[in-house]
């Protein structure tokens, strides 16, 4: 999982990935002395049952730290793909000394579904649509999340690594209001046995006398999505419909200037489209990919049969140092496991996104919905802690074309159009 990696890229990823989450978080769960809180607002906008709620919280304290654990419901689902979803918004006196800056201060953190007894619930049955947390009062201002392909392998401890864990010299800092924004899918079969569930979320906001002294971490989403976008908004946002009649290619490309360290980083795509995605060094003329029968910057691609494989192939044969991660060739690919994307931050800041589809299951209708995205969880080369807040107050996330202490060049117009090119 960490081949090839160095320094704090190496640390953070062995970090990720060492053994005993599920033992570490149930250990905290047994020592958790939880009570009735009112410091929560929230509203469950969709739901298949209506129940009553409570909000219960947990205050942890550890040597570096302080865990807060959060957990409203029960929420009763009965299968059939059944929607429960919620808004909340943290009051800021939950932890008020935790702040640095205004800031809350999150090393390490968990998101989902889980019993009365804190036990984290995996998918199936229950399908996390989505578990954001935002900061900032913003619903778009998402820097940790959760979805129905994060769960992890059986061997990488399945749902359990959920528990997201970074070097102590590594934080989020995130902006008030703090809240979460999550809808849950119950994926059993229609009318199942009644499953009582919660909304779960736990932060480890770090101590004060270490807060000073942390380097800020954000998460890009690095997406494709078929339109012109005009600075500074997108005219459309994913998911985005795919022709599910033809193969086709899509691809984009953008610099990340003032990454400093690749920190963790994992794919979240709707697979049943997917035949092949990449994440490459280097812009496409680099790449060697907008010249002659493949090139896509203008409109001499090669439509005829085979290209897209000819296409691949190029892919394939480019240098290993431009390959940064790819997905679709796995064999438990179309089971929603979590497919990660670690690598070594590399010399150039130009990054191309591709991705080929095709339809991997049956009975598909003539469009499909698809995301296709690439979460990073980056430090940043300027480390200025003091503007980290005053840009995070006005931030609209790499979702507008903006980041927290990143700044985004887009290349020339032709390059910057995500193209979607097909065979019938």
């Amino acid at each position: 999982m960490c081949y090839g990696l160095r320094d704090q890229s190496l640390q953070a990823c062995t970090i990720q990935h060492r053994s005993g989450k599920r033992g570490r978080h149930l250990k905290r769960m047994s020592d958790c002395r939880w009570k009735n809180d009112d410091r929560l607002h929230y509203s469950i906008i969709q739901s298949s049952h209506e129940s009553l709620h409570s909000i219960r919280t947990c205050q942890l304290a550890e040597s570096d730290g302080e865990w807060l654990y959060v957990t409203i419901g029960p929420v009763l689902s009965f299968g059939g793909q059944s929607w429960e979803t919620l808004v909340a918004v943290f009051s800021d006196s939950l932890l008020p000394h935790q702040q640095m800056n205004g800031a809350w201060v999150v090393s390490d953190y968990v998101l989902g579904s889980s019993t009365a007894h804190g036990e984290l619930i995996g998918h199936p049955p229950l399908h996390q649509h989505h578990f954001h947390l935002f900061f900032a009062s913003n619903l778009n201002n998402m820097v940790l999340n959760n979805h129905g392909d994060s769960d992890c392998r059986r061997s990488e401890e399945g749902v359990y690594c959920q528990l997201m864990e970074f070097p102590p010299e590594y934080s989020f800092w995130l902006s008030p209001r703090v809240g979460i924004f999550a809808s849950v899918n119950d994926v059993r079969a229609h009318n199942s046995t009644p499953l009582a569930s919660l909304f779960f979320s736990g932060l480890k906001l770090m101590s004060p006398n270490l807060t000073s002294s942390t380097r800020p971490l954000t998460m890009l989403n690095i997406y494709l999505a078929p339109t012109v976008f005009l600075h500074p908004l997108p005219i459309q946002y994913p998911p985005y419909p795919v022709d599910t009649t033809k193969e086709s290619v899509m691809w984009r490309t953008l610099r990340l200037r003032h990454v400093d360290t690749i920190i963790s980083g994992w794919w979240h795509l709707h697979r049943g489209m997917v035949d092949r995605a990449w994440l490459l060094s280097g812009d496409p003329s680099t790449l060697g990919l907008d010249s002659g029968h493949l090139a896509l910057g203008n409109e001499t691609f090669d439509s005829s049969p085979g290209a897209i494989m000819r296409y691949k192939h190029a892919i394939s044969k480019l240098d290993a140092s431009r390959h940064l991660c790819q997905t679709g060739d796995e064999i438990d690919f179309l089971k929603f496991r979590r497919h990660w994307c670690q690598f070594q931050k590399p010399s150039t800041d130009s990054y191309t996104i591709v991705g080929i589809y095709k339809a991997r299951e049956p009975n598909l209708s003539s469009t499909y919905s698809m995301h296709l995205n690439v979460y990073l969880i980056v430090s940043t080369a300027t480390n200025k802690p003091t503007n980290a807040t005053t840009n995070w107050a006005r931030s609209q996330t790499y979702d507008t074309l903006l980041s927290h202490l990143i700044s985004f060049e887009y290349l020339s117009q032709s390059e910057v159009t995500p193209r979607q090119l097909g065979i019938s």
